[in-house]
């Protein structure tokens, strides 16, 4: 790649100049030959200015380098992101320009233009890491990527109701044993917690003892992702069991609030704090 070719001499040069330092380093006090390979390095040192002279010399090579390929891959990125836009338009999917990307159907695309590359998020919550991008392709990869760990995570719709309802009820008790008192209203953080245990309750039953439990992991991507899909089927459930996501203050957001409403590019992001039945929030 050109980009490796132009950096190649740069760090021959940084080579060379800590050569006579790494010389010395490598000396080693307990052998025999220690003071005359310390004559030999100390001959081949040259002195303060001279090392001075270099590190600033290529020191400022170095950083012309740097500025002149990070605008480039600046640029580069641009072209390569504005493509993929287009073929994602093009397709009749719906693009969102956001604070530090686009919104892609389900996906919030983040870009680091500076180091050009990308990473998918789910409500603002990191579902694949970051990966360079050097073609359009690869963005596309990593939106497929993301899409596939999405669908892994997906809890069956036909379970949804039960589980939500279930983890509301264990994430009740949980608060009464965390404070002695009972309530109908539970925080986000409970109804996460509420969850995790619901789900590793329904792998158990049936099970034999002892068994390997794999439904432990549960990242807050896939637990919003999960949050948003029994809301958008939530009108298809018995309304006594339905849950209803509450706002909250300032001050609860801050400690308390979780995003929602990711599953279309369109509608805006909302923070919620507390859940409860649907007779209680109204």
């Amino acid at each position: 790649m050109e980009e490796q070719r132009k950096l190649q001499p740069l760090l021959a040069q940084v080579k060379q100049i800590i050569a006579p330092l790494q010389a010395l380093a490598k000396i080693r006090p307990d052998t025999a030959d220690a003071l005359g390979a310390l004559q030999a390095a100390l001959q081949k040192l040259p002195d303060g200015t001279g090392i001075g002279e270099a590190i600033t010399g290529i020191r400022s090579q170095l950083a012309s380098y740097l500025e002149a390929e990070t605008e480039e891959r600046r640029s580069a990125f641009g072209r390569i992101e504005a493509d993929y836009i287009r073929a994602v338009k093009e397709g009749g999917r719906q693009a969102v320009e956001a604070a530090n990307g686009w919104r892609i159907g389900k996906l919030e695309l983040q870009h680091d233009r500076d180091h050009s590359a990308v990473r998918c998020c789910y409500n603002r919550e990191q579902v694949t890491t970051w990966r360079p991008v050097r073609n359009r392709e690869d963005i596309e990869a990593a939106e497929q990527a993301a899409l596939t760990t999405l669908d892994k995570a997906a809890i069956q719709e036909t379970d949804l109701n039960d589980l939500f309802w279930e983890a509301y009820q264990l994430a009740r008790g949980l608060h009464r044993r965390r404070t002695g008192e009972p309530t109908k209203r539970v925080t986000m953080p409970e109804l996460n917690r509420g969850l995790r245990l619901a789900l590793v309750e329904e792998e158990l039953e049936g099970g034999k003892p002892g068994r390997r439990i794999t439904k432990i992991d549960l990242p807050m991507w896939a637990f919003l992702y999960n949050v948003d899909r029994y809301a958008s089927l939530r009108p298809g459930f018995p309304e006594e069991r339905r849950l209803e996501f509450i706002t909250g203050s300032q001050q609860e957001v801050k400690s308390l609030g979780m995003t929602l409403h990711g599953l279309e590019a369109h509608q805006d992001y909302r923070t919620y704090c507390h859940v409860a039945s649907r007779e209680v929030s109204h």
